[in-house]
């Protein structure tokens, strides 16, 4: 669910790869900041729409926006399409964190709500941190483009598994 977090934090630390498909861009690429403004900017209107619609919908929606923009992003060639792309992933993106919290809501009772906060808090940073070493050795081996496509498909398995598994409310409510 965190595919937004990884490329942030992918493009953020590991730049130079990408630079090496985009090197007539690389420097203009440097400067994008959709996905941060765009998690800033949504939240209140993610609140909105996770107030009124069922939080597993709206996750599989973002999730399918997060995953078309990997998609697109990895055949890039215009720093224009790479904004756009880039853009896409911060727009789901910015779903992912309150879509958690929502969740946790209706699951978890609220004297343990500290802790599973904290636990989606850690799952985030740590999930962003972790995947930047298998990442590194996958555009290594196979480029950049391959690897952001590879990261697209995992993200179809997670929509997937959201697909199949998650449920808005326990069975007893």
């Amino acid at each position: 669910l965190y595919t937004n977090h990884f490329l942030q934090l992918f493009a953020e630390r590991e730049n130079a790869i990408i630079y090496r498909g985009l090197e007539n861009i690389a420097e203009d690429f440097a400067r994008i900041q959709f996905p941060i403004d765009f998690n800033i900017s949504l939240l209140f209107v993610a609140g909105l729409i996770l107030d009124r619609f069922s939080t597993r919908w709206v996750m599989l929606i973002a999730l399918a926006i997060c995953i078309a923009g990997l998609y697109w992003f990895s055949g890039v060639k215009t720093l224009g399409v790479a904004k756009f792309c880039y853009a896409l992933t911060g727009i789901g993106g910015a779903f992912v964190f309150l879509s958690c919290l929502r969740l946790a809501s209706r699951w978890f009772s609220a004297k343990h709500m500290a802790l599973v906060t904290g636990c989606i808090v850690t799952m985030a940073m740590l999930g962003g941190d972790l995947a930047q070493w298998p990442l590194m050795h996958l555009v290594e081996k196979v480029g950049w483009r391959q690897s952001i496509m590879v990261d697209a498909y995992l993200g179809v398995a997670i929509w997937l598994a959201i697909f199949f598994v998650v449920r808005d409310n326990p069975p007893s409510m």
